[in-house]
């Protein structure tokens, strides 16, 4: 079946992973970069399937570059959004997810990786959940080498991992 798709697909959307055989359900993920029209990366998005029965869509996650004010080297990347299906959390797919974007990030020379844990995930002010959801999610970053500030941000240094 997956062979079928890699034809199939967009020529701008490229399967970039795929769970080993034998895994139930096979997942696989794939990548699609935008960039501007002067041909700089403006942003990058993965999307998680499963294999199971047909394909489908369970999980997205969208990034932003940081470049320097004049656009010759990228500082950072932004994460702007992960979504997994509720049926499909705390199976690791958001965290192979973040290792795939780590990866990416590291190849591309970013010194950092920072975003914002968003009250769509957490609740907002008045949500009773609120702290529960907060440090389930804050737990999910710290396992992946992130630093959660208390403004909810979340930042991971890639300096070290990249040699510098």
């Amino acid at each position: 079946m997956l062979k079928s798709l890699r034809t199939k697909s967009d020529e701008k959307e490229k399967i970039v992973y795929i769970s080993p055989e034998g895994t139930a359900p096979q997942f696989f993920v794939t990548e699609a970069e935008t960039f501007t029209y002067q041909g700089i990366l403006e942003r990058c998005e993965w999307h998680g399937y499963i294999v199971n029965g047909g394909i489908q869509q369970i999980a997205n996650m969208r990034c932003y570059m940081r470049y320097d004010a004049k656009y010759k080297y990228l500082e950072g990347v932004f994460i702007s959004d992960i979504l997994v299906d509720l049926y499909w959390q705390s199976k690791g797919y958001g965290g192979k997810l973040i290792d795939l974007l780590i990866r990416y990030a590291e190849k591309l020379g970013a010194e950092y990786l920072c975003g914002k844990l968003s009250f769509v995930d957490i609740g907002r002010e008045d949500d009773p959940d609120r702290g529960e959801k907060t440090e389930r999610l804050s737990r999910f970053y710290r396992r992946h080498g992130f630093t959660v500030c208390d403004s909810n941000r979340i930042f991971l240094s890639l300096k070290n991992l990249n040699g510098y």
